[in-house]
């Protein structure tokens, strides 16, 4: 067990007590580091392990930790608005960020951080 899944599972013990106002940096970062790790494919809620899926318990936990870390809060989607904990994956993106992810997206293509999306992808639209 790694540091960070040794955090998460603790936390997610005691997740009845937890909130964006009583978790330490310590929790918040370990939810951050899972975000990250989903975002850019290294993490896997589920991997199929000889023919079966598996899931990853400790990432899981850490995503459902997240929704206690976050407010809802209004943000811009285009030529719409959102009430959302969860940041759009592409919020901030540039060109040149498209660029390097190789990822092409249609409007009114949705996607979430948190969400891995392969080089080559066309995503298309989506709710």
């Amino acid at each position: 067990m790694n540091k960070i899944e040794k955090i998460i599972d603790e936390a997610f013990d005691n997740r009845a007590d937890i909130t964006a106002g009583t978790a330490g940096n310590e929790i918040k970062e370990a939810v951050k580091s899972v975000l990250a790790g989903l975002n850019d494919g290294s993490l896997r809620v589920a991997s199929k392990i000889s023919g079966k899926w598996v899931v990853n318990q400790w990432v899981k936990k850490g995503v459902l930790l997240s929704f206690a870390l976050n407010q809802n809060r209004v943000m811009d989607g285009g030529f719409t608005r959102y009430f959302d904990k969860v940041d759009s994956k592409f919020s901030g993106f540039t060109q040149q960020d498209f660029t390097d992810a190789g990822v092409r997206a249609v409007p009114p293509a949705v996607a979430r951080y948190g969400s891995y999306i392969a080089p080559n992808v066309v995503l298309m639209p989506s709710y």
